[in-house]
């Protein structure tokens, strides 16, 4: 059942992200330093979420490995 649960967060989750990317489409400049990249404003997004999620994973995984 948690199992479930679990699958039904993260398909609603990432139905989420689809519609936010997808509805910001403008173009943006993003500044890092020196360096400077023009691109979709959804591309930046899901970018930013997938570094997100990647940050998380390997947190967690840290966190389990002390336990």
């Amino acid at each position: 059942m948690l199992a479930k649960l679990k699958l039904a967060a993260t398909v609603v989750a990432l139905l989420i992200v689809v519609i936010v990317v997808f509805q910001n489409t403008d173009s943006v400049t993003v500044r890092l330093l020196t360096w400077n990249a023009s691109m979709p404003q959804a591309v930046a997004l899901f970018a930013a979420t997938v570094i997100g999620f990647a940050a998380g994973a390997v947190t967690a995984s840290v966190w389990l490995r002390r336990r």
